[in-house]
């Protein structure tokens, strides 16, 4: 376009559209960007950002965040049980066995094993339920809770360990002498339940 007054430029530069009304260059304001030659700004498509005026393309989010939103001035940090690669428009769950407690995680990696006593779904813990302990690190499901030996319960979730086992009313505790040694509960009044 030949601008209308001497004191307009012919062409506007990166990062600013030409007014039509006025024809003054404007710069691109937050949040969008402006190609050459545009006549109105673009808004930045989601996983990206434009925090300051003037910009001939957008952003991409970094590594860490992610942005769900045209029109984004910033991006929005990924939260709990997700990581957000570059440029993510939200964030990826964590693989099964694997939990995130904090925001903004940027790599599959920073996903840690789930917890003791907990399983990893959804990128977060889930207790083992009331009579079951896990005694391992990264376990995805509740099949993997371990069940309390028989007549025996634990009396909290998240237990991490057989010993938080102990036998239910009515039975007793005894270690199993030889080979494959351990602990079990019998009834206290004999070899019989008692009910």
């Amino acid at each position: 376009p030949i601008p209308s007054t001497p004191y307009e430029k012919a062409y506007c530069l990166k990062g600013e559209y030409r007014n039509l009304t006025s024809g003054a260059c404007v710069k691109a304001p937050l949040g969008h960007l402006a190609s050459l030659g545009a006549t109105d700004p673009t808004e930045c498509t989601p996983g990206t950002h434009a925090d300051v005026i003037g910009l001939l393309t957008c952003k991409l989010c970094p590594a860490g965040k992610y942005m769900d939103n045209r029109q984004a001035i910033v991006c929005k940090n990924c939260t709990i049980g997700d990581y957000c690669l570059e440029g993510a428009t939200g964030g990826t769950v964590c693989l099964p066995g694997t939990v995130r407690l904090t925001p903004g995680a940027a790599k599959p990696e920073a996903c840690d094993p789930a917890p003791l006593g907990h399983y990893g779904v959804g990128g977060l813990p889930v207790p083992c339920p009331n009579g079951t302990y896990q005694d391992q690190m990264g376990a995805d499901s509740e099949q993997d809770c371990n069940k309390c030996p028989q007549f025996s319960t634990t009396f909290d979730i998240a237990r991490t360990d057989i010993t938080d086992c102990l036998c239910v009313r009515g039975f007793i505790e005894v270690m199993t002498p030889g080979v494959g040694a351990g602990r079990e509960c019998l009834c206290d009044k004999g070899e019989g339940i008692v009910t």
